[in-house]
This record gives structure tokens, sequence and C-alpha cells, in this order.
């Protein structure tokens, strides 16, 4: 059973009260960066974590997951007060330095939670807990979203940004009164545990043939996140629909989401392997249909619903990814071999972000449609040659 709320639901609360969301495009442009400019700050973010995921993660392996999640919170704040720093001084060299400590953050972070959720609720609560504790987040992302109008109204972008920090101060908060299974090593760190045999470890996981298929899905889940977070606005446009309606688009999908939670509960009572195939097909179906169809009504129905549909196929894979990890005796390395992947899925990141600056708005429909498509193949291969068993 889970707890209505505990500490890791209210970190993932205060996490989701980015005030600024709805304008973080506008946090930049008013400073002098460009649009072309924010998807390359956006790069930036996904290299630093690129280069920072192995290292943190073996770190994490060390010095365990609790004292990993406290750390990200301590730096993810910092990022906040610089981000702060670069709107009022429009310095596109801040915003460079609040990309790389975010980046540095997010690292410490990546893996790091699903690793705490996977060692303290267990295998068979993995995907339940994920869910339930996103929902927090997005509750928070709700709360967020619908407050900014007044705190900007009245104190503008700068109260924006305090009630981010400060909202980050509580999460921090909630961050350590974190209670941890120790299934890590919790000794004080030493160099010389972190050497060739975890390592040697770390390259056979990547390498092993279901982990490169774990990769490769994770990698179009992020593409696929991509175009939502950054070319729904570009979608409406391209129907002729006023953009002003992305704030009343993300509401709506966002509480759609919380779905997730009673939908992998009810998965529980089924097969997980029919419950995987179909919801990934699902998800790519929907994909697939938010870049061809062009009716108003329907595309807008369709958007709504697209994050919740990628997201219960996400958890089961999150799962899956730590099932792996126990089946092959890396326990003591789940941090650090959750970020080897997550590196992987990096790179896409990087090059989706860097080409979404020369991407037009008639293309937007393909990207969707390329995405939906591979997600097909790549679900169609896995269950063809049987490679998941639960």
């Amino acid at each position: 059973m889970l707890k209505k709320i505990d500490s890791y639901d209210g970190v993932c609360f205060f996490n989701g009260l980015i005030f600024y969301a709805p304008v973080a495009l506008l946090i930049r442009t008013q400073a002098g960066v460009s649009n072309s400019t924010f998807f390359i700050l956006q790069a930036i973010l996904s290299l630093a974590i690129f280069l920072g995921e192995i290292p943190t993660g073996l770190i994490t392996d060390k010095i365990g997951y609790k004292k990993s999640i406290v750390l990200s919170q301590t730096v993810m704040l910092l990022a906040r007060i610089m981000l702060m720093l670069a709107f009022l001084h429009h310095s596109i060299w801040l915003f460079v330095m609040e990309a790389i400590i975010e980046g540095v953050g997010a690292c410490f972070s990546s893996g790091t939670c699903e690793a705490y959720i996977y060692s303290t609720y267990g295998e068979d609560m993995f995907a339940k807990k994920s869910a339930h504790s996103g929902n927090f987040g997005t509750a928070g992302f709700i709360i967020s979203t619908i407050i900014y109008v007044f705190i900007y109204k009245y104190w503008g972008m700068n109260g924006l940004l305090i009630a981010t920090i400060i909202s980050g101060i509580v999460a921090e908060i909630c961050s350590i009164g974190l209670v941890e299974k120790k299934e890590v090593c919790m000794d004080s760190f030493n160099k010389d545990d972190v050497s060739a045999p975890d390592l040697r470890e770390i390259a056979y996981f990547f390498i092993n043939r279901e982990t490169r298929s774990i990769l490769i899905l994770l990698s179009l889940f992020s593409l696929i996140w991509i175009l939502i977070n950054f070319f729904y606005v570009e979608k409406l446009v391209l129907m002729g629909i006023s953009e002003e309606w992305i704030s009343v688009i993300i509401l709506s999908y966002s509480m759609i989401q919380m779905l997730a939670e009673p939908i992998i509960s009810l998965n529980q009572k089924i097969s997980k392997n029919k419950a995987f195939s179909l919801f990934f097909v699902l998800a790519g179906i929907i994909v697939i249909l938010l870049g061809i169809v062009d009716n108003k009504v329907i595309s807008i129905c369709i958007m709504c619903i697209t994050p919740l549909f990628v997201s219960v196929p996400e958890y089961l894979l999150m799962e899956r990814e730590n099932k792996l990890i126990d089946d092959m005796d890396m326990n003591d390395n789940r941090a650090a071999s959750l970020s080897t992947l997550n590196m992987g899925v990096n790179i896409v990141e990087i090059i989706a972000l860097f080409l979404s600056s020369l991407f037009s708005i008639a293309t937007i429909k393909w990207c969707f449609v390329v995405a939906g498509v591979l997600l097909m193949i790549s679900t169609a291969i896995v269950a063809k040659n049987s490679m998941w068993k639960y």
C-alpha cells in the first residue's frame, strides 16, 4: 500500500511549482535571447547532462540515493537563482551558466529518482508509485500555471522567479525527510571502489541486447516529449488557432495525464506483457494521429490525451529497466546503469534540439508521424523477438 502523501511526493509537488513555466521562453527573449539561441541553450543543458551522467551515477551508488536527491535539489535551487540573475542582467553567459548548473542538478537526479522508488517500494509498486508521485508534480504544475497569472499581473517576471525559488527551497527541505532503504553501499566514498570492475559491468549492461531495445524506446519517448513541449504551439498556428489556447491545452492535458496512476493500477490485474504492448501501440497511433489530423476540434482533443498515452507505457518501460538491472545482478550500480541509458537518450535530445531551430511549421506534422511510426515499429520488433518476459 502507498501512503497518500510522503516526503518524495512533497519533492515532486514543489518541483512542479515552476511559476514561470508558461513564459519560460519569454524570460529568455526579454533578456535578448533569440528563439534559435533558446534551443541552443536547451541543447547545452542536454549536453551537460550527457557528460555528467556516468560520473554522478557512480557517485550516487556510493553515497546513496537520498543524499544524491538532496544534492540535486541544492544544485537545481542554485540554477533557479542563476536564471533570475541572468534575466536581471540580460547576460547570455549567465544563461549558459544556468543551463550548465541545471544540467549538473539533473545529472544527480537522473536515474536516482527511479532507483530510489524501485529500492524503496519494490518492483510490484514501482510503476504505480512513479505515477502517484508524478501526479503530485503534475498537480504542482497545474497550480503554478493557474497562479502565475496573478503573480505576473502584480509582480511581473521577478515575482514568478522568486516564487519558483521559494518552492525550490521547500522541495529541498522535503528531500531531507526522505527515508531510504540501504540497497546501495552507504560507506564513505572510496575512489578505489569506483574502478574498472564497476565500469566494465556498466559497459556490459549498455551493450546488452535488451538494454539497447530499452534505449531505443526511451529515445523515442524523449523525442515525442520534445515535440509536445516545443511544437504544440506551432501545431496550433498550423491549424489557424490562436496560440493563446496553449495554456488551456496544457492545463487540460496535465489533468488528464493524472489518470496514469489508476490506469496502471488496473493494469496490474492483466498480463504485463499484454499491457506493455497495448499501451505502446496506442501511444504510437495517437502520436501519428496528432500529426495527420487537421480538424481543429479533433486535433485539440488528441493534443489533450497524447501525454497520458505517452506517460503510461513510459512508466512501464522504467519498471522494465529496473527489473533488467535486478536480473543482471547490478543492484549496487543501479543509478550508474540508469544514467548510462540516459546518456543515449541525451544524444537524441541534443540532436533534436539543435535541429529544432531549423524546423519549419510545415514539417512539424511529419515529425509527429515519423516518431509515432518508429515507436510502433520498435514495439513490433521487441514483441516479435519475445525479449521481455515478466
